[in-house]
């Protein structure tokens, strides 16, 4: 008899354990505690795309301490990052994301410092190109229709960057060169004017939308080789595609 009560406590002991891990369950999976709605996540995609003209890219960063995505639920979703503009794709994930229509990204350039928050090395013909800037602007994208995220679900926004509007248009071969180096830099040097139509340009290669038609492969940010034509699209700069070096040091491009 004793033995047989025992049998029937430990029963009732598994039993009830059995039932509190079922509860727990039930309130932790999958939000069924809050109405059966699981946490959204967005996705922002940075894509570019396209080559530099007759600028071979070699290295291209833009740092963001606010990258910052806009809905119409009043609750506005934040993050920062160091972009790789010459890589294919950069995924930034942020979880946890509040249902809404998202129609605006807002990009801030900076880095709590005086450090370069942009930066975009190349060759143009037998010269090295070197932007470095200490920019705070910011890049504010809009999507007319908006993209919706639903409650539970997953939505990714593309930011497509331009790369063959960064030099569009410039006349490096205007640019002072010393020592086979054009240095550009909007706040300082003689190039001064040049930087400022670099920066302007690269600020407004990025809009939301989709590359759908086009490549946007690393390669065609790295290039290996030279251009066919040597020099930039515009038609300026010495016969051997590079900058005029005026009555600076040679720079192995030719007089």
């Amino acid at each position: 008899m004793a033995r047989g009560l025992l049998q029937t406590r430990g029963a009732m002991r598994c039993l009830t354990a059995t039932i509190a891990l079922l509860a727990a369950s039930c309130q932790s999976g999958g939000g069924a505690s809050d109405g059966g709605t699981s946490s959204a996540s967005l996705e922002v995609v940075f894509r570019p795309f396209g080559k530099g003209g007759g600028v071979i890219l070699e290295e291209a960063t833009a740092r963001f301490d606010e990258i910052r995505l806009v809905s119409d639920s009043g609750e506005d979703l934040q993050t920062a990052a160091e972009i790789d503009l010459l890589a294919s794709d950069t995924v930034l994930t942020l979880a946890d994301a509040p249902p809404g229509l998202y129609s605006r990204v807002r990009l801030k350039l900076g880095g709590g410092d005086d450090s370069e928050t942009l930066r975009v090395d190349g060759r143009f013909g037998a010269v090295s190109i070197e932007l470095r800037a200490r920019e705070d602007d910011e890049i504010d994208l809009r999507c007319p229709t908006g993209e919706r995220l639903d409650p539970g679900g997953r939505l990714r926004i593309e930011v497509i960057v331009d790369r063959g509007r960064w030099f569009a248009g410039v006349d490096l071969g205007s640019g002072e060169v010393d020592g086979g180096l054009l240095a550009l830099d909007p706040d300082d040097g003689p190039n001064r004017d040049l930087a400022e139509e670099v920066v302007e340009n690269v600020l407004d290669s990025f809009s939301i939308g989709d590359t759908s038609s086009h490549d946007g492969s690393a390669e065609d940010g790295r290039e290996d080789g030279e251009d066919s034509d040597g020099g930039d699209d515009d038609g300026g700069g010495d016969d051997d595609g590079g900058p005029d070096d005026g009555d600076g040091p040679d720079d192995g491009g030719g007089d």
